[in-house]
């Protein structure tokens, strides 16, 4: 019932290096959105590269009222 993650390094020469990652979401975990912005504040402190994000967030869209975060909670 937790977030996976999974990311490589991506090196090509003369370009910035690139993290590419997959995130999955258990249907039912909660404060997802906020657990992910840390996180990810948390990688890219420590990295400093690019950072593509792939996966399956199991988030409905049609919904997306209830997945505005705060202001001060952006990337």
């Amino acid at each position: 019932n937790e977030i996976e993650y999974i990311f490589v390094d991506v090196f090509i020469p003369k370009v910035k290096v690139m993290s590419v990652g997959i995130v999955y979401r258990p249907p039912m975990q909660a404060n997802f959105l906020e657990i992910l912005i840390q996180d990810f504040k948390n990688l890219i402190e420590i990295n400093k590269n690019e950072l593509y994000i792939l996966g399956d967030f199991n988030v409905n869209l049609f919904h997306n009222d209830s997945y505005i975060l705060k202001e001060n909670q952006s990337c």
